[in-house]
């Protein structure tokens, strides 16, 4: 239905109005900037949480690529050894060794031929992370813990009870030594 407006003479005002008032007008602008500074809220969160989900990921990829890594090496494997408190040897073959150390930033893969390193590979852990190799069972497996610690202590082992409690265990891996013989005349 389309209505007309009468034109303003003198004292006759319109019966409709053209124009809005001042008060509506900033009542207007204040909601809809409340609801703009709301959204951009919250897409600034999840943005937010996108990234710490993929870091996550991430890191959790790395973990896994390093267990899956760890456990081939020893399984196929012919001896190893620990030569220093954060180093593990794994000699596969004549000539051939991996090495695993445990580093400020997390553990470290280095393949050698020889005394040549060959490829080299790091997995870094959360800082307040503490890393150590189970060694009950030497020479014949070894296992790898990660464990998170919370931001209060941030040292890399644990030491006391209480601390160890604390830690969320973020890795814990367990391998035999030659499971896989080269060839199929190695079995036992």
């Amino acid at each position: 239905m389309i209505q007309h407006r009468t034109p303003i003479h003198g004292r006759n005002y319109p019966h409709w109005r053209t124009a809005y008032t001042l008060i509506e007008l900033v009542v207007v602008l204040s909601v809809s900037s409340t609801l703009l500074v709301v959204a951009t809220q919250w897409v600034h969160q999840s943005m937010k949480f996108g990234a710490i989900i993929r870091s996550r990921d991430t890191h959790h990829q790395s973990l896994l690529r390093l267990a899956n890594l760890l456990r081939d090496d020893v399984n196929s494997g012919q001896a190893i050894s620990i030569e220093q408190p954060d180093d593990l040897m794994i000699v596969t073959t004549s000539s051939k060794r991996v090495r695993y150390t445990i580093t400020p930033i997390g553990v470290r893969r280095a393949m050698m031929d020889g005394e040549r390193t060959i490829a080299q590979d790091t997995f870094s852990v959360a800082s307040t992370s503490a890393i150590r190799w189970i060694v009950d069972e030497m020479p014949r497996s070894i296992g790898l813990v990660i464990e998170r610690g919370n931001r209060l202590s941030p040292s890399r082992v644990a030491s006391a009870p209480d601390e160890s409690r604390s830690r969320i265990v973020e890795l814990c891996v367990r391998a035999t030594v030659n499971r896989w013989p080269a060839t199929p005349g190695d079995f036992p």
